[in-house]
C-alpha cells in the first residue's frame, strides 16, 4: 500500500498503483503531503485545502483498479473531529482509513460500516429491481427515483460489504495487552 505524500507522488499516483499486483490500495499520507506543499501545521476543520489531493488520489488508485485509504486524524482526543473527516473521507470514495491510536478504530469501522438504513435501502433497491425485470419492464423506479444498473451494482456492494463486517463481527477480538493502552502516544 504506497503512501502517496508529495505532490510529485499524487501527480504520478495511478503509474504508482498499476505499477504491481502487489498493490491492493493507494494510502494518502495526509501530513507529508500538506508539508510538501507548505500548508500550516494545525489542519483545520474539514482540511478543504486537502480536498483535491483527496478525491485525486481516489480517481487515480480506481482507475488502476485498486482501494484507496484516506490519511490519518492528528488529533486523538477529538472524535467529533475524526467522525466528519472519516465521512467526507468515505463521501469521496476512499475504502478506509489509517489510523494512529487504538481510540480511532471504533469510529472509523462505524463510519466505513454500512449502517442499517443503507443496508435496508440496498435491499429494497435490488428487490424493486430484480422484481421489475421479472417482470419485464424496461423502466425501473423506487419511491419514485429511477434505478439503473450502476445504482444497483453499488446497492449489491453495499450488501456485500455489509455481510464481509457482519462476519468479521462474530469473530473474537484479538486480545491486546492492557500494559500498552496509554502508552501508545506519549
Amino acid at each position: 500500500m504506497p503512501s502517496i505524500e508529495s505532490a510529485r507522488g499524487l501527480l504520478e499516483a495511478r503509474a504508482i498503483a498499476a505499477r504491481s499486483d502487489r498493490v491492493v490500495a493507494l494510502l494518502f499520507g495526509a501530513e507529508d503531503f500538506a508539508r510538501d506543499l507548505g500548508l500550516p501545521a494545525k489542519r483545520e476543520a474539514e482540511a478543504a485545502e486537502l480536498l483535491y489531493a483527496r478525491s485525486a488520489l481516489v480517481v487515480a488508485a480506481v482507475a488502476a483498479r485498486r482501494g484507496a485509504v484516506d490519511g490519518i486524524w492528528p488529533d486523538v482526543t477529538d472524535r467529533d473531529g475524526l467522525r466528519r473527516d472519516a465521512v467526507q473521507a468515505r463521501r469521496l470514495g476512499f475504502s478506509g482509513k489509517s489510523l494512529i491510536h487504538p481510540r480511532q478504530i471504533d469510529t472509523v469501522n462505524d463510519v466505513f460500516s454500512p449502517g442499517a438504513a443503507e443496508v435496508s435501502y440496498a435491499r429494497r433497491v435490488i428487490d424493486a429491481f430484480d422484481a421489475a425485470r421479472r417482470r419485464g419492464d424496461g423502466a425501473v423506479a423506487l419511491d419514485g427515483k429511477l434505478l439503473d444498473e450502476p445504482i444497483v451494482e453499488r446497492a449489491r456492494r453495499t450488501l456485500a460489504l455489509h455481510d464481509s463486517v457482519s462476519s468479521k463481527e462474530r469473530t473474537p477480538p484479538v486480545e491486546r495487552p492492557a500494559a500498552l493502552e496509554g502508552k501508545l502516544l506519549k
